[in-house]
């Protein structure tokens, strides 16, 4: 009214779901729910699922991805992709300074390599990962998520990736026999 600022965890956007977040994609529609990451391997599995509370920028995600890499598998992972909208100069330095060989989709000069074989082979793998995100919304119910408290939120954001990685694994070993 008074055109005041309020801070977005003070905003109510739903008072059915009050954890409910709203997140601005760019050129898109406004989204209402919760921001995730999500990590993926060469074989196609899902390997962590990040969700917030509040809609933090994508450039401050990248250190928490690499910190539960680090955490969970006890090094640095040796590739990382991510789109353009995590690119910040902090990221660049914090991959390159632990050796990673990575990449930020759609901007110039923004790979830890010049070797343009890798930067394609990144910029595949970033391509695989979409259409991971693709398949857990549509077969695995991701986006179709109608717990009313975040807490049931993010269980069932997990029960989607596990179901997703059971399939996977599935698949796998018929391929392979």
């Amino acid at each position: 009214m008074n055109k005041e600022s309020v801070p977005a965890s003070e905003k109510i956007v739903s008072i059915f779901e009050e954890h409910t977040d709203i997140i601005v994609k760019r050129l898109r529609e406004v989204e209402f729910g919760h921001k995730s990451t999500i990590t993926a391997g060469a074989s196609g599995l899902v390997l962590d699922l990040q969700i917030y509370k509040g809609n933090p920028k994508d450039s401050q995600i990248v250190p928490s991805v690499l910190k539960r890499h680090k955490k969970f598998y006890t090094k640095s992972p040796k590739q990382m992709v991510f789109d353009g909208c995590y690119y910040s100069e902090d990221n660049v330095k914090l991959l390159s300074d632990d050796d990673v060989e990575f990449s930020f989709s759609k901007r110039k000069n923004a790979h830890s390599t010049q070797d343009k074989k890798v930067i394609n082979k990144l910029r595949g793998f970033r391509a695989g990962i979409e259409a991971i995100i693709s398949k857990l919304k549509r077969m695995f119910g991701f986006s179709l998520i109608r717990d009313k408290s975040f807490n049931g939120f993010v269980k069932a954001a997990k029960r989607s990736v596990i179901t997703y990685n059971l399939f996977t694994l599935a698949s796998i070993a018929l391929r392979k026999s």
